[in-house]
């Protein structure tokens, strides 16, 4: 029974039925939802007069929660629409929220990030339990066929609207904010000027564009994903530079030998104080001087100091190696660099 084929002389698919399907599809949330689904798959019905089904034998029971899980996830084949998004908890909330997921998937070039979905579960288990592939009666074939009836189901861009995430949580679930380019006691806002360059003045974020527009429901989560990506494309470097350098101060820091004895479970020393701690550390103005920032770490040699000035000859002798370091590096990268470091070599003494 509930086989699907065509008969021979005949163009379209038939389901085969039990003959006594009308009576017993009231007793099980799958047997209520088949004609929908029959419906928008457009099989004629053929009825097996000398085979009945007995929904206590042949199917699961689902019980109380596994019934709202499968109402849920069969509510969109009444009307052969996705139904909107709406503020639900429970069972039928994560069985509405599957029946969409599984729409979802004949949708091509959608990431399904975009959108307010529980989380992806196997509806034989959940409604079922674990031991549901035990049973040999029809459940399974009839959720398919569900399944299957899902996927044609209509939608309009006001249910994929209501459907989307939220810019504030989108911005959060892509890594788009632009919190990273606040200054912090690991980089300063010289040197996140000196990364951004010519976006200083901008920042990444998402303009949500939803229309009615009836060819593709799904314009505005096309748009939202195209600028998505080119944000990465345009900010991504900047960030990344970003990160490894606070990455690298972070490790530096709190490997450091000094710190290692003054960081404990009991003892949490703040950020200032173990910065201080590594400042005579001729490794701290290679890791902590403006030179990556300005984009060329890897193109010229590190510099070399001796360790934090403690008067104004030593200064003096300092920022003269300095401007040694950069006649040795006679291209325009390296006066960019040098300017950069005497600034910040002069902030960081008088801390």
């Amino acid at each position: 029974m509930f086989q699907v084929g065509k008969l021979s002389g005949e163009d379209h698919s038939s389901i085969v039925l039990p003959v006594n399907f009308a009576d017993v599809a009231k007793d099980h949330y799958l047997l209520t939802a088949l004609p929908y689904a029959i419906q928008l798959l457009e099989y004629k019905v053929k009825f097996s007069f000398d085979k009945k089904i007995d929904p206590k034998a042949d199917m699961l029971d689902h019980g109380e929660n596994g019934g709202a899980y499968l109402q849920g996830l069969t509510s969109h084949l009444v009307k052969g629409k996705i139904k909107k998004w709406k503020s639900e908890k429970g069972a039928f909330a994560k069985g509405k929220s599957q029946g969409f997921r599984y729409f979802l998937k004949i949708v091509k070039g959608i990431n399904p990030k975009f959108f307010k979905l529980k989380k992806d579960d196997n509806p034989m288990e959940l409604a079922f339990g674990k031991a549901w592939d035990r049973h040999k009666g029809y459940t399974k074939k009839v959720l398919d066929l569900c399944i299957l009836a899902l996927k044609k189901c209509k939608i309009d861009s006001d249910t994929v609207k209501s459907w989307s995430k939220s810019i504030e949580d989108l911005t959060k679930e892509f890594g788009i904010s632009s919190e990273w380019m606040k200054p912090t006691k690991m980089i300063t806002e010289f040197e996140i000027k000196l990364i951004l360059g010519d976006k200083k003045e901008d920042k990444p974020k998402l303009n949500p564009i939803f229309s009615s527009d009836i060819t593709d429901p799904f314009g505005g989560i096309r748009s939202l994903d195209q600028q998505v990506h080119q944000i990465h494309k345009v900010w991504g470097p900047a960030k990344k530079i970003v990160n490894d350098i606070v990455d690298d101060r972070m490790r530096f820091i709190y490997s450091h030998a000094e710190n290692k004895k003054a960081v404990s479970k009991k003892n949490k020393p703040k950020l200032e104080v173990l910065i201080s701690n590594v400042k005579k550390d001729p490794k701290f103005f290679r890791v902590f001087s403006p030179q990556r920032a300005a984009g060329v770490h890897h193109t010229l040699t590190a510099f070399q100091l001796p360790g934090l000035p403690d008067n104004d000859k030593q200064l003096a002798d300092s920022e003269a190696m300095i401007q040694q370091w950069t006649k040795t590096h006679k291209n325009p990268e390296a006066q960019a660099v040098s300017g950069a470091i005497l600034n910040w070599w002069r902030l960081t003494i008088n801390e």
